[in-house]
């Protein structure tokens, strides 16, 4: 009993986060949709387009229509998605 006592903050804590990691169905697209987004830390609302490859959890690998490349983007670093 004391080994679970020792451990409880480190438990809730772990409950916590994995609560309030963003969830593929939370998304406002889908894989196959093509979007456009503005990410963070680009200027003046600079746009580009991507067809959405696969997600996982708020990672999505995404094929841009610009570079002609394949990558994974963090989700929590799109500030706007317009998806077509």
């Amino acid at each position: 009993m004391k080994l679970i006592a020792k451990h409880l903050p480190l438990l809730a804590l772990a409950l916590l986060v994995s609560s309030t990691e963003l969830r593929a169905e939370e998304l406002p697209f889908k894989v196959g949709d093509m979007i456009n987004v503005v990410k963070a830390g680009e200027d003046g609302g600079v746009r580009e387009r991507f067809r959405v490859e696969e997600i996982k959890g708020k990672w999505v690998k995404m094929f841009s229509l610009h570079s002609e490349k394949y990558d994974w983007y963090n989700s929590d670093q799109f500030l706007r998605v317009k998806v077509e």
